[in-house]
């Protein structure tokens, strides 16, 4: 099962007026056409509304090259146990950003991801009839004026939403090379015999969300030495994060990078997404199913891929790591940990408020901080 974005908006939305407002989102070319009644209507010929099999569901189509390059649809649900309307595309930068703004407009909530512990990550008050669903009027010329105004979503847009609309946080003590190299021999260590670091894979087996081979392991022997593709090795990273880079997979598929890192508790694994060729839909490696890897790496928009299409091949012979933008997607995801305080009494009130105080100097000092090169934000 696949994580979807879901778009929920309240039971009082045309669905043509939907397909319209999205299609100016995506930027589509609009018509400001007069009708015979006098009112201008907006309409956007390349968002249209096809019936399904399933009477409850519809099927939005955006059709045209614009921000991300390639063509969209969506499922439109009647009815669903969220009430109101429901959309779930996939769990991509593009619709999560689509999603919130498309929110903006009607109100209604959005869930980032589907597959998290959060319900709503966005939610916005339903407008009312009047603003939602004129008949016509003076009322209905302020609706599609109303439409008019919308932005139409740019490639900063995804920039600037990155880091708000990803995953949420994860967290890491500081920890020296040294250290965390001990941690992980230790985990991967079998009564006397030698540190066998394949045995990570058992260690830290509830981490690894994304199915790859581990036939071929490639890791740094010298901790010391994290040069190489992606990181290899053991590095302490500008936000604070000290990890052991390693690459994974089979020869049949793309290697997948993934970290090993000390959350202060216990040793755990992390799999960047930006930058890094797995399928963001099945949860594997590219490689394992040709026409779903295609599905997903142009929803990703892979720069090694303009100008080809499935004739081409499998994916996983044609992408490689992204080294900015997975070390981007690391900084951006991780935040130190904080120490916590337990109120005891009433004089440890101060001394909470004091820690709180200084976890969120921590947490504005790293989010305040834009990323330091957007170049290769587009893996998504």
């Amino acid at each position: 099962m696949s994580t979807s974005t879901r778009i929920n908006l309240p039971d009082n939305v045309r669905v043509s007026d939907v397909a319209t407002v999205l299609g100016v989102i995506a930027g589509l070319p609009w018509e400001w056409k007069l009708l015979s009644s006098g009112h201008h209507v907006l309409c956007v010929p390349g968002a249209t509304v096809v019936t399904t099999t399933v009477v409850e569901i519809v099927r939005i189509r955006l059709d045209g090259k614009y921000v991300d390059g390639i063509s969209h649809f969506v499922y439109y649900h009647f009815e669903s146990s969220a009430g109101g309307r429901l959309m779930t595309p996939p769990s991509t930068l593009f619709w999560r950003v689509v999603g919130r703004k498309l929110v903006d407009f009607f109100g209604g909530r959005v869930d980032y991801s589907s597959c998290d512990d959060v319900e709503w990550d966005y939610i916005i008050p339903a407008k009312t009839n009047e603003e939602n669903c004129p008949d016509d009027g003076p009322k209905l010329t302020a609706f599609q004026e109303r439409m008019l105004q919308i932005q139409p979503l740019v490639f900063d847009d995804l920039k600037g939403y990155w880091v708000e609309l990803t995953m949420s946080k994860r967290c890491f003590v500081k920890i020296t090379p040294a250290e965390l190299c001990t941690k992980i021999h230790d985990a991967c260590s079998v009564q006397d015999e030698d540190a066998d670091l394949s045995r990570i894979f058992d260690a830290c087996k509830g981490d690894f969300e994304v199915s790859f081979s581990c036939d071929t392991f490639y890791y740094k022997e010298d901790p010391s030495d994290g040069e190489g593709p992606c990181f290899l090795g053991i590095k302490t990273l500008s936000n604070g994060l000290t990890c052991w880079g390693m690459v994974a997979g089979g020869d049949w598929e793309s290697p997948v990078f993934f970290i090993v890192y000390f959350d202060g508790d216990r040793l755990r694994v992390y799999i960047p997404t930006l930058g890094n060729p797995w399928n963001t839909n099945t949860k594997r490696a590219y490689g394992n199913d040709k026409e779903a890897d295609w599905e997903d790496a142009n929803d990703r928009i892979w720069a090694e891929l303009k100008g080809k299409s499935e004739n081409d091949g499998s994916v996983a012979g044609l992408v490689d790591f992204n080294e900015k933008a997975i070390k981007q997607d690391i900084l951006s995801r991780f935040e130190l940990k904080a120490p916590s305080v337990v109120v005891k009494d009433e004089d440890s009130v101060q001394q909470q408020l004091k820690a709180l105080s200084a976890r969120i100097l921590v947490l504005e000092g790293m989010q305040n901080k834009p990323p330091d090169e957007y170049d290769d934000i587009i893996h998504y």
